[in-house]
């Protein structure tokens, strides 16, 4: 029994030195240390003097070439030696006749503000980048390796802002890196570089260590990248790298330890997608390019099969021609007579808007519904409804009005906003002469007057107010639905109803909505999404080429988004 006893403790006290051993080599009984905006100096004598066209708040944004913008998403981890706007990719986009945009992260080369290296700060940087340039609308989105994880997960959370996606060697999210990356994608687990790998990464991520141990990882990474080896140019490691911290972007890795994956959201990717692959990567592996493939409703995936994770230097004359074919193919290019009267673009072949009748109730996945809503003033600027202030509705307030709609729930996405009021007319207030109208809008989809773009209304029949107002369905819309079903082309959670392309009233030129509406017995629910404005002699002609179901390839991201919101209506 005593000897027993003796083993345990000698085996306890083994485990504990063990983990002593790996604590104190791994440097964790010293503080991190990171340096911030060090690349400029550090890396001179590599990067071109461009400078970014502004830095405010902090984040500087830049704009390279002339042409179509096109959103090219910067790495958002440390393992960069030059601002992406001279990077290859940047060069590449502006030979194709493209104006790059694209930021610093915070924290690097010039964006001097204190960064947090979260999702939620890339695509901020992104919405901020685009507000800035005053760039409006969809916009082609570019990112590889890290920056097209980041740009993968800007199309998901905003897919209004997306016209086209291309993502090169990129992932899913670090499980899909972990189970197709470093490093036993490049070394055997009995080689020496594949531990160093690991325990130089557990340093670095953790904040330990020296710029010179990060430039050992980025050399040792980097050669097994590249499938040609004659393409590599290792990082030159001065003396007193030692005495250096690690790059601030390296905070980025804490995501991995947290599991962040879209993976599961892939199918809410509503762009066309070009999804491109080498297949000698290591680090972004065939496996991963497969699955987002396989997820992305819109993807084509094109293999570099001599290269590995950077096609774009190691076949470059070859992804030249494979991007500008994508850019070139999924553009439209046609002389549409409504052009220049609303919308800048049609398909060359109409791609045929979605069906609603193919989405399935509750598409919109309940993880991504907004959940809580706050009373507070609507975000500046907006026109003041009656001098007065508008607000944004509660939890509480946006229940209390749904009910009085006949909805129980609703799936609100977060590219619509929070709630608010868009009008409330009700003669039992003395608002309207009779009967009641009630409209919602959403903030993000708000221009900062009238209604917002897209709208969920209930009216009685008999609603009438003393100004103007818009009427979507009528009494013979519910008896048509009753009697003859020539109405009834929709069906959500068990109630039918049918589409309507609605002309609105004309302040100039006039506004088409397309409309979901429900006719009940006393009043309807309607769905709305404003398409555009138009001239009223061409109103006629864009509805009937609606009626054909051809739709501009920039709002079709949004129009898929707002069928999904109608079907997953819950009514009382």
């Amino acid at each position: 029994m005593k000897k027993k006893k003796q083993m345990v403790i000698w085996s306890v006290t083994g485990v504990l030195l063990l983990i002593t051993l790996i604590f104190f080599g791994l440097g964790f009984h010293r503080p991190s240390v990171y340096i911030q905006n060090f690349e400029v100096e550090e890396y001179e004598n590599e990067i071109p003097d461009i400078k970014p066209q502004s830095v405010v708040n902090g984040l500087a944004v830049y704009t390279v070439g002339e042409g179509e913008p096109v959103l090219l998403f910067p790495y958002p981890h440390g393992h960069t030696t030059e601002p992406m706007s001279q990077s290859d990719i940047a060069d590449i986009l502006v030979e194709l006749g493209r104006k790059v945009i694209t930021f610093d992260p915070p924290g690097a080369y010039y964006s001097t503000r204190s960064p947090d290296g979260s999702m939620e700060e890339m695509i901020k940087a992104a919405d901020e980048t685009l507000e800035r340039l005053r760039i409006e609308g969809p916009i082609d989105i570019v990112g590889h390796s890290m920056g097209g994880f980041a740009a993968l997960a800007y199309a998901i959370e905003r897919p209004e802002r997306t016209q086209r996606l291309i993502l090169i060697t990129s992932i899913s999210g670090f499980p899909a890196a972990a189970r197709c990356g470093f490093p036993g994608s490049a070394f055997h687990v009995f080689e020496a570089d594949y531990w160093r790998v690991i325990f130089w990464g557990v340093r670095i991520n953790a904040g330990r260590g020296s710029l010179a141990l990060h430039k050992k990882l980025q050399n040792l990474m980097g050669e097994a990248s590249f499938y040609n080896k004659a393409f590599f140019s290792p990082l030159e490691i001065d003396h007193d790298d030692e005495n250096k911290g690690i790059p601030i972007r390296m905070i980025w890795s804490k995501n991995m330890y947290t599991g962040l994956s879209y993976a599961d959201r892939l199918k809410e990717v509503y762009a066309p997608t070009l999804i491109i692959a080498g297949r000698h990567d290591p680090q972004a592996s065939l496996a991963c390019s497969d699955e987002l493939a396989a997820g992305i409703q819109r993807a084509d995936l094109v293999v570099f099969e001599n290269s590995g994770h950077a096609p774009f230097i190691e076949e470059r004359k070859l992804f030249i021609e494979v991007v500008g074919d994508f850019l070139f193919e999924t553009q439209n290019t046609s002389a549409n007579p409504l052009e220049n009267n609303g919308w800048s673009k049609f398909n060359e072949s109409p791609s045929p808007m979605p069906p609603l009748s193919t989405l399935t109730p509750g598409a919109l996945a309940k993880a991504n519904c907004q959940q809580n809503f706050e009373h507070r003033e609507l975000l500046e600027p907006y026109q003041h409804f009656g001098n007065q202030p508008r607000f944004t509705l509660s939890n509480q307030e946006l229940s209390t009005y749904i009910e009085q709609m006949g909805i129980d729930s609703l799936c609100l996405p977060e590219a619509f906003g929070a709630p608010f009021i868009n009008a409330d007319w009700n003669h039992l207030e003395a608002s309207a002469h009779t009967g009641r109208m009630l409209s919602i809008g959403f903030e993000g989809q708000y221009e900062g007057s009238g209604w917002s773009r897209v709208g969920l209304v209930y009216s009685t029949y008999d609603f009438e107010a003393g100004t103007e107002y818009e009427i979507f369905a009528s009494p013979a819309d519910y008896a048509a639905i009753l009697n003859d079903g020539t109405h009834d082309d929709l069906q959500v959670d068990g109630r039918g109803g049918f589409i309507r392309f609605h002309k609105g009233i004309a302040m100039g030129d006039q506004p088409i909505r397309k409309t979901y509406l429900f006719p009940g017995q006393e009043g309807y629910i309607a769905v709305y999404f404003r398409l555009g404005y138009f001239n009223p002699a061409i109103v006629n002609d864009v509805i009937e080429s609606l009626k054909d179901e051809s739709a501009p390839i920039d709002i079709e991201p949004m129009l898929i988004l707002v069928d999904e919101f109608v079907k997953a209506i819950e009514f009382k």
